[in-house]
Parts: structure tokens; sequence; C-alpha cells
């Protein structure tokens, strides 16, 4: 047996030389929030004709799935903590997003819609390639990393980051902090 066998749902179809590589990460990462969207991609391309488009022959591609954005804090050696008037003020590093950035295949819509006068112009190959890229700008926009600071279907990342330090920083012995504190989370962009 071998440690990574080929199984029948493969179908041959594709050549593959790939093997997996482990990538060590810098660990340290405290997943805070994840943000799910159903995703629409599209792109249109024309036939040009000494430098004019042709309005009546169009290539237009696209793919519509389901994205998850998920945003971490990394757990620097040291977070800035104060404890004052039964409050416990955190500063964490900043929330970044981890890339790249998943979608499901699984939910994978897909169309192209072309001209049937001339051969194809590469336009759904060209709209695939360009998803990743697509994906990490909306993963970097700040009004979305903004959002999930505060906002999320049973809490946002600010909560993740409340529990975690009511977990581990109040409860360890050591610490002088009353259990039933109030945590108060800031990141250090906000």
């Amino acid at each position: 047996m071998h440690l990574f066998e080929k199984t029948g749902e493969d179908s041959g179809d594709v050549a593959s030389n790939d093997f997996p590589v482990v990538l060590r990460t810098n660990g340290g990462l405290l997943e805070v929030a994840t943000l799910k969207h159903r995703r629409s991609f599209n792109l249109t391309n024309a036939i040009t004709l000494l430098g004019y488009p042709v309005p009546f022959c169009k290539e237009t591609a696209s793919y519509t799935t389901d994205t998850y954005i998920t945003y971490r804090v990394r757990l620097a050696k040291r977070w800035e903590a104060e404890y004052r008037n039964r409050h416990l003020y955190v500063t964490t590093p900043p929330v970044e997003p981890a890339l790249p950035v998943a979608f499901d295949t699984s939910r994978l819509k897909a169309s192209l819609n072309s001209c049937r006068f001339v051969p194809s112009l590469n336009t759904q190959a060209e709209l695939l390639r360009s998803i990743s890229g697509r994906l990490k700008k909306d993963a970097l926009d700040p009004q979305r990393i903004a959002y999930v600071k505060d906002h999320g279907k049973g809490g946002s990342a600010r909560d993740t980051v409340r529990e975690f330090v009511q977990k581990w920083m109040v409860s360890q012995r050591g610490y002088d902090i009353p259990q039933n504190a109030v945590i108060d989370v800031a990141f250090a962009d906000d």
C-alpha cells in the first residue's frame, strides 16, 4: 500500500505528475471568522477588426460558486493587555485573510455564450485564471474586513478573540484577573 494511491474517482483523462507537498506555516494563527458568499464572475470579449469591435460577435463567460474567506489574527508573542476598573482591554494584531481564498467547485456553475462565426476567444479560460486574483481583492477589501470584525452569524471576529482571551488568558493561574471581567477587544488596525 502506498501513501498516495490513485482511487477509482480519478477520471484518468488528465495526466498528472503532481505530488503533495507539505509547506510549513509559521503557526500561531487564530481563525476568527469565515465569510461565506455566493459569488459570480463574468467576462466578455469581443472580436475586433482593424481595431474596431464587432458588436454582434462577442464571447461571454461566467462562473458562479460559493466562496469562503477565512480571516485570522496572528498569535504574537505578546498582546497588549491592560486591566483597570473591572475591564480587560486587549489589543491584537490586525485581522487578515487566509490566501488564496477557497471556493467550492462542487456547486460551480459555468456558462459560455460564444459567437458561432469565429473560433473561441478563450474567454472562459481567461476568466477562470482571474478568479483567484478577484477573490484576493475581495478578501483584502477594508469594508469586508470591517464587517467580519463586528458582524456574523453566531458572533464576530471580535467575539472570537474575546472568547479566546476568556478561555486562555483569564483562566490561567498567575494572572490576577477576575473570571467575570469585561473584555474589550481592539485590533491593531482599528
